[in-house]
C-alpha cells in the first residue's frame, strides 16, 4: 500500500520536473542552483524513507544534512540577490 502511494507521488513529480527542465532557459545561476538542490532532494528522500525500527542517529544525521543543505541553498540565493 505504501509503495502504491509512493508511485502516485513520484510519477507526477518526475514528469513535472522533466517538463520544467525542458522548458527552462538555463544560465550559470540556474545551473548552480539546480546543482545545489541535489543534496536537498537526497536528504528529503532519506528523511521520508526513515522507518521506525531504524536507529535514531540515522534520522538525526539525515535531518542535520537536510538542514545544512537547505541553508547552503539559502546562502547562495542571498549572495545572488546581493550580487544583482
Amino acid at each position: 500500500m505504501i509503495t502504491l502511494f509512493q508511485i502516485i507521488f513520484w510519477v507526477p513529480a518526475i514528469i513535472l520536473v522533466s517538463i520544467i527542465c525542458y522548458l527552462m532557459k538555463w544560465n550559470k545561476e540556474r545551473m548552480m542552483l539546480a546543482f545545489l538542490t541535489i543534496p536537498v532532494l537526497y536528504f528529503v528522500v532519506e528523511v521520508f524513507d526513515y522507518k521506525f525500527f531504524e536507529p535514531d542517529y540515522v534520522f538525526i544525521r539525515d535531518l542535520i544534512g537536510l538542514i545544512l543543505s537547505v541553508l547552503l541553498v539559502i546562502y547562495y540565493l542571498v549572495r545572488l540577490n546581493k550580487k544583482h
